[in-house]
């Protein structure tokens, strides 16, 4: 994937900046997501814009689902969203 621009956007009550790449099928994706970033033709990207792997394929090393992984990217914009509602919070350690 080839980086095209820079776009700022509101994540979690912050301006931030993300990158706009363009597809190999030609299409643009924003990259918002750390983990995967989805074209419409179906293809995943992560936030650096490597392409992935198939979803077939995802999980055979750790035993995760593709669910799951998708998952990670909702809980890490959720930690975003509570550390920009309380400068102070720091995620659990476990």
């Amino acid at each position: 994937m080839q980086i095209i621009n820079k776009i700022q956007v509101w994540v979690a009550g912050r301006e931030r900046q993300r990158s706009v790449g363009l597809c190999e099928c030609g299409k643009e994706v924003v990259l918002m997501h750390a983990l995967v970033n989805t074209c419409e033709c179906g293809r995943d990207y992560n936030m650096s814009g490597q392409l992935l792997a198939p979803r077939a394929q995802w999980g055979e090393d750790t035993g995760e689902s593709p669910s799951e992984i998708l998952g990670f990217d909702s809980e890490i914009e959720r930690e975003m969203e509570m550390e920009a509602e309380d400068p102070g919070w720091e995620q659990e350690e476990y």
